[in-house]
């Protein structure tokens, strides 16, 4: 004869419930306490993360990679305080050897050579990010605490350079150059909410000094894309350049800044304005195209004058 099966007393089963209900209780309470825990990571993840660590490198070859764009960065700082004196130079003491498991997530599966990107500690890369490379000798570099959100950056063409300077804050940008021996750099604590970064043809260089602020909807460039030519001679009446916008600008929500543009630091650039030629340091311009319309300011992330950084006052 079969004997029944003893059912757990009416204490037990209160007591796993209780316990069941406490453990959903937690993880409500963890949820709303902590809302952006990241979740972890997942078995395609781990396995890139693998694949990637597993991946042999020569370490005096990377070290020589990185002594490369330490020199770029050098001349392209040069360069810069030629065009514009006030523009803070990029600091490269900071760059560091990347680990590989951090670029996981943004390696195509299409390019399995990752000994050209650089990032520092405390890189935080969203999903939405992604790396597109064609072409040799091209270097993407991100500082340490570096905090990228659905950034999309794609490098077209051979010796390009893409330098992201340390604590900056990057969501929703598409940062692009096309073309031969072109540098975007941005500097260190610049916030950038959503916009394009575009770097094009032979030579070019593109540069957002430290701590700026960029509103939505920013298009920074360093060309028209299409030509414009003279009918008679067929003369270029187009050609791009280089870029400048010094430290602590605030570039205001949907505005351009056109090819050749140098921005003197402390300036402001109103919404949908639309900048070209040089504008002064510490003043306000607005319209289209961008005029000046004040002199002599200071602007703070506040609404308090002590948010001015101390060095910009």
């Amino acid at each position: 004869m079969e004997v029944p099966e003893e059912r757990p007393g009416i204490a037990a089963r209160a007591g796993e419930y209780l316990r069941r209900r406490t453990r959903q209780g937690w993880r409500i309470v963890h949820r709303r306490l902590f809302p952006n825990t990241p979740p972890p990571p997942s078995a395609a993840q781990l396995a890139a993360a693998a694949r990637l660590a597993a991946i042999e490198t020569d370490e005096d070859d990377e070290a020589a990679a990185l002594a490369a764009v330490a020199a770029r960065l050098e001349a392209m700082a040069h360069s810069v305080a030629a065009l514009a004196g006030e523009v803070e130079r990029c600091e490269v003491s900071a760059l560091r050897p990347m680990r590989r498991a951090d670029v996981a997530e943004m390696m195509l599966t299409d390019n399995p050579d990752v000994r050209r990107v650089f990032i520092g500690e405390g890189v935080s890369l969203s999903r939405g990010c992604s790396i597109e490379r064609s072409g040799d000798d091209n270097f993407i570099v991100l500082a340490p605490n570096v905090r990228l959100s659905k950034v999309t950056i794609t490098l077209r063409g051979s010796g390009n350079l893409v330098y992201i300077g340390p604590d900056t804050r990057l969501s929703n940008v598409v940062i692009k150059t096309v073309g031969e021996g072109n540098t975007i750099a941005v500097g260190s604590d610049v916030t950038f909410e959503s916009g394009t970064l575009l770097c094009e043809r032979h030579g070019r260089s593109l540069l957002l000094g430290d701590d700026c602020m960029v509103s939505n909807s920013v298009v920074v460039r360093t060309s028209d894309h299409h030509g414009i030519f003279e009918r008679s001679t067929g003369q270029r009446l187009n050609p791009s350049a280089d870029v400048v916008v010094g430290a602590h600008v605030w570039l205001g929500n949907g505005c351009r800044i056109n090819k050749g543009t140098r921005v003197g630091s402390g300036a402001v650039v109103g919404q949908m304005a639309i900048a070209s030629g040089d504008l002064d340091a510490n003043c306000i311009y607005a319209g289209v195209p961008a005029r000046k319309l004040r002199e002599d300011i200071v602007w703070s992330r506040t609404e308090n004058i002590g948010g001015v950084p101390r060095q910009y006052r």
